[in-house]
């Protein structure tokens, strides 16, 4: 009980999964007392409220139970099926295909109760990868950004700094005012420029210093671009970058440490009042990517050299 409490309480957290579930459940014909005739997939894995809507908007027992149903049978083979009036011809036509289903239709067991079974085209019982596999075919793009963002040649706090930015998490101006860290009389305005409101996108990407440092890193690159409009723009474009083996391997680590880098320097700017440079961070940059590719890649070929001046 206490599972499957867990499992529709996903409905009002993640309604795909909880979707997944119940489209993958069926019930076992016991007894019928817990089994809804017109609402629940007990007749060959349909529910029968679908597949016949019109007998349902007339039905007067809607909410019955399939115990209930079977006792109102006047036959093994006839269904009384209560009506809030009286069919016409063309509703007598459902009723008689309805019928047709219903006398394929699974028989109570009164002394076994009713149960959830797990039946998919595949297997017969429900395993985590499957529901892995489903929730990750929801996500589309957001699933390879996501496994770009987790890259394993970097330490991890960069990799979740990056995720934050991708997901606008940062503590920015603007956030801490929102969760009410910030006193309301607080201004907002970026702490480089101290004219726009600051933001992740502003800091890390549109304010002049950064976007230059962005440049200067596409340009050594031999590429040319326009600024995306945020982290998740900026992230969807990089990953269309097309090189091979250890080139490769670099290009995917450079925008998290870019990132990284200039949030870096913008808490060293607010706090200890750091005047930025963009050579220096240039070359900070450089320094970082050889020095935590080469500690996480075996056989790395490029020495610090290497990248810094080619």
């Amino acid at each position: 009980m206490v599972l499957w409490s867990d499992i529709l309480s996903i409905r009002a957290l993640n309604r795909p999964i909880f979707n997944f579930f119940v489209d993958n459940c069926v019930i076992k014909v016991g007894n019928g007392i817990r089994i809804r005739f017109w609402l629940d997939r007990w007749c060959g894995g349909l529910c029968l409220k679908s597949s016949f809507p019109l007998l349902f908007n007339l039905s007067s027992d809607k909410e019955g139970s399939l115990n209930h149903y079977f006792a109102r049978k006047s036959s093994s083979s006839a269904w009384n099926l209560p009506h809030r009036r009286e069919l016409y011809s063309w509703e007598l036509a459902e009723e008689v295909r309805l019928n047709a289903l219903l006398s394929s239709a699974p028989t109570l067991c009164l002394d076994r109760e009713d149960c959830q079974v797990w039946c998919t085209d595949s297997v017969s019982s429900f395993s985590v990868s499957a529901l892995y596999s489903h929730n990750s075919s929801l996500l589309g793009p957001h699933l390879k950004v996501s496994n770009f963002v987790w890259n394993s040649s970097l330490p991890l706090r960069v990799s979740f700094f990056s995720w934050l930015a991708w997901k606008s998490r940062i503590k920015c101006s603007d956030f801490l005012l929102k969760i009410g860290i910030l006193d309301s009389n607080t201004s907002p305005l970026c702490h480089f420029c101290n004219s726009e409101l600051e933001t992740a996108s502003q800091v890390l990407l549109h304010y002049p210093f950064s976007w230059s440092i962005w440049s200067a890193v596409v340009e050594e690159w031999g590429l040319h671009w326009c600024i995306p409009n945020s982290v998740d723009g900026l992230l969807s474009w990089w990953m269309s970058g097309k090189f091979h083996n250890f080139d490769r391997l670099i290009w995917r680590a450079i925008p998290l440490i870019v990132l990284w880098s200039i949030w870096k320097l913008r808490n060293e700017c607010v706090f200890s009042n750091a005047q930025p440079t963009s050579s220096g961070l240039l070359e900070l940059i450089k320094f970082r990517s050889v020095v935590w590719l080469k500690a996480s890649i075996k056989d790395f070929p490029y020495s610090v050299d290497d990248l810094v001046f080619n």
